[in-house]
């Protein structure tokens, strides 16, 4: 049976938007429309592996427990030859977070409500769904720097699907400009979306440190911090990890 769960038709269907007259988008946007019993057939698998991968939690000692809840277990890579991965190594970083009660999984936008769907069918509330906005697609490539409407566009469509942490790339190039004010707003306008329909929400910038040292030294790390504090951050972090 080639069926997927709804969830998993999403996720899929989104990112294969993001090409252009790409056949398998068609296949799965077909998928989606069908109904009736081939629904129910594909609920009915989807909750069978849901049984499967139910992840049996550790007792851990209160100190690894204490470290575990300071994790953000993440997955962020784009697989381009092949959604498929991504969305099975979500399914396994949802499981282990589970498993070992991390704070949150952290994944790219297009997979949020899968994350969020696994995560309450295993009764796992506690932990967070986590994604990122102005993240580079592959590692060595530079920040995607979207404008403030679309970053406030994206979150609250990720907010909506279920995150409730939101971790921000600062625009740096901006900040190198000398333009603290764009950089500013690229934390704030997030932060405001996201804060206004939920109180609770957690942003968290990333800085991109390594090319703010390198590019503009000290004084650059220096007003990265109070464009983002100032923007409405509730952390910093220091970089992607995908900066080259």
């Amino acid at each position: 049976m080639d069926t997927f769960h709804p969830d998993i038709q999403r996720a899929l269907a989104q990112e294969e938007s993001l090409s252009h007259h790409d056949p398998l988008r068609e296949v799965l946007l077909e998928k989606a429309r069908r109904h009736g019993i081939e629904e129910a057939i594909a609920e009915s698998l989807f909750e069978t592996a849901a049984v499967l991968y139910r992840p049996e939690c550790r007792e851990l000692p209160p100190e690894v427990h204490a470290l575990a809840q300071g994790i953000d277990h993440t997955y962020l890579t784009v697989t381009e030859h092949d959604r498929f991965i991504d969305v099975s190594q979500v399914i396994r970083l949802c499981r282990e977070a589970g498993k070992w009660g991390t704070a949150s999984v952290c994944v790219r936008p297009t997979k949020v409500a899968l994350a969020r769907h696994l995560l309450d069918r295993w009764n796992r509330r506690d932990i967070a769904v986590c994604t990122v906005i102005n993240f580079p697609q592959e590692k060595g490539g530079r920040g995607r720097i979207l404008p403030e409407k679309e970053c406030i566009e994206e979150a609250r469509a990720a907010q909506r699907d279920g995150a409730s942490e939101f971790d921000v790339v600062i625009d740096y190039e901006a900040l190198l400009r000398g333009d603290t004010q764009r950089a500013y707003w690229s934390i704030q306008c997030v932060a405001d979306a996201v804060k206004s329909h939920d109180a609770g929400a957690i942003v968290k910038a990333i800085l991109e440190t390594a090319k703010l040292r390198k590019h503009g030294g000290v004084l650059a790390l220096s007003a990265a911090c109070t464009a983002a504090i100032g923007g409405g951050a509730d952390y910093l972090k220091t970089s992607t990890g995908y900066a080259p």
